[in-house]
């Protein structure tokens, strides 16, 4: 099967079981729909369908990998209608077969509000890190990260300008997070 080509998609790296590295590629938009599965795109180029069911098909939700290279999570987007999301999807693979779960907070916590073209980044063992994007309001400069079943956000004084489309990473070796 080729690489796919949807617009708005999203991508993680994972490390396999059996496959050693590889790449995630889930959803986008193509001819005014939503594409809802997720692809695995080996290193020579083979891509595999390897889950159809999760997250409703969208585009332009953040994903990134969790840093144990274990799994993936998958934040927000934006259905062919307008719908943005604002729900936190995890991934895992083990024995090469993938199991998407929606991640509910604990109740009565805040939560991001709804959004797209967010940044996002995995970082430590489990944590998801998710800055801007863009919500019905306009665009967002606010920082959140997911950990043990909650949303914190992040308050930080001289923090980013608001952005949409912009690039996360986490640097191991520094512990800190980049945002570009």
């Amino acid at each position: 099967q080729a690489v796919p080509s949807y617009i708005g998609a999203s991508m993680a790296s994972l490390r396999h079981s059996s496959l050693g590295a590889v790449l995630l590629h889930f959803g986008g938009l193509i001819e005014s729909s939503n594409n809802g599965t997720t692809t695995m795109i080996e290193t020579d180029g083979q891509c595999t369908v390897v889950a159809n069911s999760g997250p409703a098909p969208r585009a332009f939700a953040a994903m990134a990998s969790k840093n144990s290279m274990d799994g993936a999570y998958l934040f927000g987007g934006r259905s062919v209608r307008g719908v943005l999301y604002n729900d936190l999807w995890e991934l895992t693979e083990s024995g090469g077969f993938f199991t998407w779960r929606l991640l509910m907070p604990l109740r009565n916590t805040p939560v991001p509000s709804p959004r797209q073209d967010s940044a996002a980044t995995g970082a430590f063992i489990s944590d998801f890190y998710m800055f801007g994007g863009t919500a019905a309001n306009g665009v967002l400069g606010d920082t959140w990260f997911w950990f043990r079943d909650q949303w914190r956000q992040i308050t930080a004084p001289n923090g980013p300008a608001p952005r949409t489309g912009a690039s996360f990473s986490y640097e191991r070796d520094k512990q800190r997070l980049v945002l570009t």
